[in-house]
């Protein structure tokens, strides 16, 4: 299965956010194929970012990046991009903190379990997201070897959202693990009324959000998938489900093309 053809799975199952995600292919391809992953989630009025590469993000005209930990720095990304999306990864609270500090509009928390994607990661567990969820005021996403049953506790420590590579499209149905996902992730939602313990923390309407616009995310329990060429023999991906803001705000649109 390619990334256009599963990128149209989850579009179909709920999906709203899509991260493009390829480790080899040369930067001419990577383009084209975004471009064309980009034009899907426009016509679901879905957000699409790449993940690493900034120059792909910004030739694709993509609306944001996830940066690694040796990837651009945020703030170079920024001045790339603009007010783009700009999400960063992190496995401790220092590295949350400064991702923050350089303008970081989301964290990617993680390996919270070990995952077949990330491989040599560093697993930090439920306690080691958590500390990291109270280091910062942006949203937080758990990241790594997440399955459906871990969503309920990982959505009572706080966090706004779950990464989920294999679960999706490593499933003999990807259509039905990603409606699945949502499923359990309004559950989820609906037992933790309140925001999650990020103070003040600006919130996303199913996965990322940007600095000039993030008191407009509104209320949100979409799926949002990353596309993935990992290790995995097929394009793994990824869920973000965002949570709840403490009141209702204006919903937030893809970037205008």
């Amino acid at each position: 299965m390619g990334h256009l053809e599963a990128a149209g799975i989850l579009l179909e199952a709920g999906v709203r956010i899509v991260q493009y995600r390829e480790k080899s292919r040369p930067a001419r391809a990577m383009v084209e194929e975004a471009r064309a992953i980009r034009e899907l989630c426009s016509s679901y009025g879905a957000i699409f970012i790449v993940d690493d590469r900034a120059d792909v993000a910004y030739a694709s005209d993509a609306d944001g990046v996830h940066l690694g930990q040796e990837d651009l720095p945020v703030e170079r990304a920024r001045r790339m991009l603009g007010g783009a999306i700009i999400g960063a990864s992190a496995s401790t609270p220092a590295e949350a903190s400064r991702a923050e500090l350089e303008g970081a509009d989301y964290i990617g928390a993680g390996s919270v379990f070990p995952s077949p994607t990330k491989g040599g990661a560093r697993v930090i567990g439920p306690e080691g997201l958590a500390s990291i969820v109270r280091s910062v005021r942006v949203p937080v996403y758990a990241i790594g070897g997440i399955r459906l049953e871990h969503v309920r506790e990982l959505r009572s420590l706080g966090v706004h959202g779950v990464a989920v590579i294999s679960a999706i499209l490593g499933s003999p149905d990807p259509r039905a693990a990603a409606r699945a996902f949502v499923e359990e992730w309004s559950r989820a939602d609906r037992r933790c009324p309140g925001p999650p313990r990020i103070s003040e923390a600006a919130l996303l309407p199913g996965g990322s959000i940007a600095p000039q616009v993030a008191r407009d995310w509104g209320r949100s329990q979409e799926l949002c998938a990353l596309m993935s060429c990992g290790p995995l023999a097929v394009p793994s991906t990824g869920v973000l489900l965002s949570g709840d803001p403490a009141a209702a705000r204006p919903r937030v649109s893809p970037r205008p093309r």
